[in-house]
């Protein structure tokens, strides 16, 4: 049996802000003062760059795409997130020059997730990441 404790474990503190953070998916027009919500995010992910982004897709939501779209765009517009937006994408690029790719797409696709282990697949996917890996570096 197994026993989680809330707010003891390693990356609650990004899981937390992460989740707070997720003010996209909504058909209401972006809030100014929930900008703070995505810039500490975003700070948490210049911190802990793969940590971070595991647990923006971990709560990531698809409710209302087409407002999805809107509110990320309008909140990314905002100068504070903008700035913490570049600071975080100039963070990631310096840290992972030639693996960066890769782990975006690996985050993207599932195949790493942030609180267990997921066993390989061997599907079409993978082998499509793994090419698009190698040509990314070659260039």
């Amino acid at each position: 049996m197994s026993e989680e404790i809330i707010g003891a474990g390693r990356f609650d503190g990004i899981k937390r802000n992460a989740y707070f953070a997720q003010k996209f998916d909504t058909r209401l027009l972006p809030d100014p003062d929930f900008a703070e919500d995505i810039v500490r995010h975003i700070n948490d992910c210049k911190k802990h760059p793969t940590t971070g982004l595991l647990a923006r897709q971990m709560y990531k939501t698809n409710n209302y795409p087409v407002f999805y779209k809107r509110n990320e765009k309008m909140y990314y517009n905002m100068d504070e997130v903008k700035l913490a937006n570049k600071n975080l994408i100039d963070t990631y690029n310096k840290l992972y020059p030639k693996t960066g790719f890769v782990r975006k797409k690996l985050i993207e696709s599932g195949s790493i997730v942030l609180n267990y282990v997921k066993p390989i697949k061997k599907n079409l996917n993978r082998c499509l990441i793994k090419f698009s890996s190698l040509m990314h570096v070659c260039f």
